[in-house]
């Protein structure tokens, strides 16, 4: 049993850092995209 809990926690924790990537990736090229918005004269 301890060790299925702790495969659990490691799978949670990696699927958590995962998302976090995901997230952190997608908030660049969101930042990215305004950027070039705003040189391009776009109202955001």
């Amino acid at each position: 049993m301890r060790s299925l809990r702790a495969d659990r926690n490691l799978l949670k924790r990696k699927l958590i850092d995962l998302e976090n990537h995901i997230r952190g990736t997608l908030r660049v090229r969101s930042e990215q995209s305004a950027a070039e918005d705003t040189k391009r004269g776009y109202a955001s």
